[in-house]
């Protein structure tokens, strides 16, 4: 499937996303999964199961000092059961290249079409703007 700036989204992205949203199959009891853009396609690259915490998700996504997608199912600020699916665009100003800083960019908005029922996008550009909470109507604080 093509996305933004001739970047195709790899056939098992979505239904894997879909499985994640909604809990089944191989990502049953997942946190979050990673994605990133290799040979002009965007490919799962990581999985966390539901035990490890947005910190553990902020450090794989962070790891590789390049440019990533993640979606978490985070918890809301409210506690409880309340979770809201969040998109991360991690495209680090400190260590990514400008060529792969505009291929991310201009294939975020097409990823997050297909993948409905994300109800917060993030762009994060360095680690402060990974420090949020979210309220049980998606509001990011």
């Amino acid at each position: 499937m093509p996305g933004g700036a001739g970047v195709a989204i790899a056939e098992d992205v979505l239904p894997a996303f879909e499985d994640f949203k909604l809990q089944r199959n191989k990502m049953k009891s997942k946190r979050y999964f990673l994605m990133n853009i290799h040979k002009g396609e965007i490919i799962l690259v990581g999985c966390g199961d539901r035990s490890e915490t947005f910190e553990d998700f902020c450090l794989k996504l962070m790891e590789t000092g390049e440019p990533r997608y993640g979606v978490v199912d985070m918890p809301t600020r409210a506690g409880g059961p309340a979770t809201k699916l969040v998109f991360v665009a991690w495209i680090p100003d400190a260590t990514a290249k400008i060529a792969h800083k505009m291929v991310y960019a201009a294939t975020k908005e097409t990823l997050l079409r297909e993948m409905r029922g994300i109800m917060v996008n993030i762009n994060a550009t360095d680690l402060s703007e990974l420090d949020f909470t979210i309220d049980e109507h998606g509001h990011v604080f």
